[in-house]
């Protein structure tokens, strides 16, 4: 091989391999977005089943009380 097909292919390596990189930062970055989001979803689901307990709970109390009297 001559220095030009070295250099060609070491060219094309390297760009190869820097696009192989950016591709998995960028993949990266995409699954901690998708990460955060799923956790606040799972947050806002938490509080609002956490809501609805209480207020099926507060509704029960109410008609345990209402009944005791």
């Amino acid at each position: 091989m001559d220095g030009e097909t070295i250099t060609a292919i070491t060219i094309t390596a390297t760009v190869n391999i820097v696009t192989i990189v950016s591709m998995i930062y960028y993949l990266k970055g995409k699954v901690e977005t998708m990460e955060r989001s799923l956790n606040k979803r799972i947050d806002d689901l938490r509080d609002s089943l956490n809501r609805r307990i209480d207020d099926i709970y507060r509704v029960l109390n109410k008609d345990i009380t209402t009944v005791n009297k």
